[in-house]
């Protein structure tokens, strides 16, 4: 959704608080978190691979897994990346269950999500969440996909799949534990924008009882005086 924001933010009326110039960005806090040359990163609601661009530039020998389930933004990020042997790219939602969904393609294609656009979502977004059409994509859970590729562990894993980012958190069973994902850098919305979106309290309550502390909080969008999303980093 980021990519989107300037488009519309003038139209919106809506304000972006940014970081004052001393300090740090997201990504620079996140790769002063991240000791290892060669980090394993997941980028799970890669769009169009902008956010994998980035964590390339910061870790040239990262391996990173980016799940992208629409067709057009998975092809975008495929030809960003031809030819990048650790750039591993995967048409499938991660999800709490295995199997298929329905994924709602809105006119904004970041805001598409595996849920449907809640009724005051347009008064926040405007049309960029309106859906055009609905198709079926194939879903896993992290920890299968974990098991059956052979990943050991995970240093960071970005979340922005538009209010499913719990049930992803959910499909990665024991795996979600510090010893195993040692970052989570999520989007958070914080206004109804998707029906049955997860809320801040139950991020909060989630990453505490699984022995994470939230760490960062950057790109606060809002509209209105009203705060309607935040990106949070846990650690």
């Amino acid at each position: 959704m980021k990519s989107l924001v300037k488009a519309v933010a003038s139209s919106l009326g809506v304000e972006i608080t940014r970081r004052r110039p001393a300090e740090p960005s997201a990504f620079e806090v996140q790769s002063r978190l991240i000791k290892r040359k060669d980090p394993v990163i997941f980028d799970v609601g890669a769009c169009d691979g902008e956010t994998s661009r980035i964590y390339r530039q910061l870790f040239p020998e990262a391996t990173i897994h980016a799940f992208e389930p629409f067709p057009d933004s998975f092809a975008a990020m495929d030809r960003k990346f031809l030819g990048d042997k650790r750039h591993h790219r995967h048409q499938i939602a991660l999800s709490d269950r295995a199997g298929n969904a329905t994924l709602h393609s809105n006119i904004g294609a970041p805001t598409n999500s595996l849920l449907p656009t809640h009724a005051l979502g347009e008064q926040y977004w405007g049309e960029l969440v309106k859906t055009t059409a609905t198709i079926k994509v194939q879903t896993e859970r992290l920890d299968a996909f974990c098991s059956q590729s052979r990943v050991p562990r995970i240093d960071l894993l970005k979340l922005d799949t538009q209010g499913t980012e719990l049930a992803v958190l959910r499909g990665a069973g024991t795996l979600f534990d510090p010893r195993y994902i040692a970052a989570v850098f999520t989007e958070i919305l914080l206004v109804p924008v998707y029906e049955g979106q997860a809320n801040f309290d139950e991020f909060v309550s989630l990453f505490y009882s699984r022995g994470y502390r939230l760490v960062d909080v950057t790109a606060l969008i809002r509209i209105n005086r009203e705060l309607m999303q935040i990106d949070a980093l846990f650690a």
